[in-house]
């Protein structure tokens, strides 16, 4: 502590010293307030595009430290460029990256499945280091005479922790749909614009070519117009649109003449959470519910069975109280509150009649963990969009859920997932609990409302996958398949990327 104290001092004296000399020299006059205006919009730009990008990333892929920490990486990364040497942020370079990254960016979020998790990552950390580069470089040739700079960057760290709550604080709040993104990248385009403006690099007033200066121009707004057109393709038949701290939910009405349709699906982000058809099929299960599924293999097979208790993780629309008789209970864990809002609103099954349907309003592990009496069956289905909750699926989680599962019951994970390959990490489990596994997959129908499915079913008793068995339905799972341990310690995405296997 006497050493921390002894250079703290030491600093300030230096500091007070070229202060006493800092204040003999002449400032200047002050800079104008359209210049700060400018240091403060180049600050809350670039910080909100760090927040909107992160927000983006651990929406649509994962909520892991890597996707939170890159982001970061990155944008401090363009400070410490930016402010080291003039040559790190020439406009030559960073503009013409910086409009190949719009491009991409928007590319990536209109694309949806079709890119894959390492496409989208490069494409918005990408986006977000050109970006930030330019900007953080127009904010460095912003930069007033040294006796200025404390007002400098006490407006920059203003401009940065604005930004930063603008997006993470005030758009869920105030906000129905997800902008935020390309509003900051539309934003970071127009200040550059700004910025070539004030240093005079493009002025159509002292006679370059008109087309130097409305080719950007024409980029910002062809951007804003392809930005435009894809948020209005994907809010085009939206019922009803809510916002929480986990994302935007809305729910779509797709008519007769739509092959999937009439129907309402519930939307999480670009994700299906689940759909119910509107004609006579109402109350029919669907999506990865199909009777050919491992679910409605499952409960078939059980159906003449006592009443019995199912928990599930992860709501949706409700379609597993399609498969519950009289007297069996549903316990629904979902974390959302406005999931439960919209499913009650706009679909019909959780009014099931005699079978005792609950949502619980909790995380899934925790409402698990919390329960008092054991289930017959536990299903696991939060791993099929691209923003996977690795929580619920390590090795403490699955022995939390065995330790609230009958002696024959089993846990029903579904590993249907565009992107990832779950089933390392379920085989992992299975071999360390000694627990007996079986795949089930099931073929899509489009006009029917199912979509292609993988379940995983795990169960300490032998005697279930002997009947499921005699099906014909099972896959077999060979014995040199490929493992991979999930701890709360330590979860890898990386190794199970389908791109990369």
């Amino acid at each position: 502590v006497a050493v921390a104290v002894a250079a703290l001092a030491a600093v300030g004296a230096q500091g007070w010293g070229g202060l006493r000399a800092a204040t003999r020299e002449d400032p200047g006059p002050a800079p104008p307030r359209l210049d700060r205006l400018y240091w403060f919009g180049l600050t809350a730009c670039s910080s909100a595009l760090l927040v909107a990008t992160t927000d983006q990333l651990t929406e649509d892929l994962a909520a892991t430290p890597f996707l939170w920490i890159l982001p970061l990486a990155l944008f401090l990364l363009s400070y410490i460029f930016a402010f080291g040497s003039p040559r790190w942020t020439r406009r030559a370079v960073w503009l013409p990256l910086f409009g190949a990254g719009l491009v991409a960016q928007w590319w990536a979020l209109s694309s949806g499945f079709r890119a894959s998790i390492l496409v989208q990552i490069v494409a918005h950390a990408g986006t977000l280091f050109a970006a930030c580069m330019v900007l953080h470089g127009e904010l460095v040739r912003a930069r007033p005479a040294p006796a200025r700079l404390t007002g400098f960057y006490l407006t920059t760290a203003l401009g940065g922790a604005v930004g930063g709550a603008l997006v993470s604080l005030v758009a869920p709040a105030v906000l129905p749909i997800r902008v935020e993104l390309p509003a900051a990248l539309l934003l970071a385009g127009g200040l550059a614009l700004v910025g070539l403006r004030r240093s005079r690099a493009v002025d159509p007033l002292r006679g370059e070519p008109a087309w130097i200066w409305a080719l950007p121009v024409g980029v910002l707004l062809g951007l804003g117009g392809l930005y435009a057109r894809e948020f209005a393709h994907d809010h085009r038949d939206v019922m009803e649109s809510l916002r929480s701290f986990y994302g935007v939910l809305r729910v779509r009405e797709l008519d007769a003449d739509d092959p999937r349709g009439p129907a309402r699906r519930l939307l999480h982000g670009r994700i299906m959470h689940g759909m119910e058809f509107t004609d006579a099929r109402r109350g029919k299960p669907n999506s990865y519910y199909g009777p050919r599924s491992g679910v409605g293999l499952l409960f078939a097979l059980r159906h003449d069975e006592p009443p019995r208790r199912v928990a599930a993780l992860g709501l949706g629309v409700g379609t597993l109280s399609a498969f519950q008789r009289c007297g069996d209970r549903l316990d629904f864990f979902e974390i959302d509150p406005l999931v439960e809002v919209l499913a009650r609103r706009y679909f019909s099954y959780l009014d099931p009649g005699c079978t005792d349907v609950r949502v619980i309003i909790a995380d899934g592990r925790l409402g698990l963990a919390a329960a008092q009496e054991p289930y017959a069956i536990i299903l696991l289905d939060a791993f099929s969009g691209d923003a996977v909750p690795t929580h619920l699926l390590t090795r403490e989680a699955i022995a939390s859920a065995l330790d609230h599962l009958t002696g024959d019951g089993v846990i029903a994970v579904n590993v249907s997932n565009r992107h990832l390959d779950l089933r390392p990490v379920v085989r992992d489990h299975a071999d360390h609990f000694g627990l007996t596994l079986s795949e089930v997959t099931s073929d899509g129908d489009r006009s029917a409302g199912l979509s292609k499915a993988r379940w995983l079913l795990l169960s300490r008793d032998r005697r279930l996958f002997d009947q499921l068995g005699s099906t014909g339905e099972l896959d077999d799972v060979p014995a040199d398949a490929p493992r991979l341990a999930w701890t709360d310690d330590q979860a890898p995405l990386l190794p199970l990327l389908r791109s990369l296997q």
